[in-house]
């Protein structure tokens, strides 16, 4: 089972494993911090490019010869490595880390 990602706030798009926020607080010299579990989502028509850190419509046809971080996962033709269905979406769960 992957582990648990996490939000910083329930406006953000990017979650993270905890170990990264605990990097943060360390970081940044933060006591307390809270976090949002993120929650897998289903979105028909909607891609994730882990490259640009986006969304984009598969419509669209955002994804493929036509981007300049284009990469086949077989390193021939095909899906790019970048492509991903998995989007996740922040819940109403917190979890409060502390130093």
């Amino acid at each position: 089972m992957a582990e648990q990602l996490y939000f910083a706030s329930k406006d953000d798009e990017m979650c993270y494993h905890r170990s990264y926020f605990e990097g943060l607080m360390e970081y940044e010299g933060w006591d307390e911090m809270t976090l949002y579990k993120a929650k897998r989502q289903d979105v028909d028509g909607y891609f994730w490019c882990n490259y640009f850190e986006s969304i984009g419509e598969k419509a669209e046809g955002g994804c493929g010869l036509e981007c300049k971080a284009y990469a086949p996962k077989n390193g021939k033709s095909g899906c790019c490595k970048h492509y991903s269905v998995k989007m996740y979406e922040p819940t109403d769960e917190t979890l409060v880390l502390r130093k």
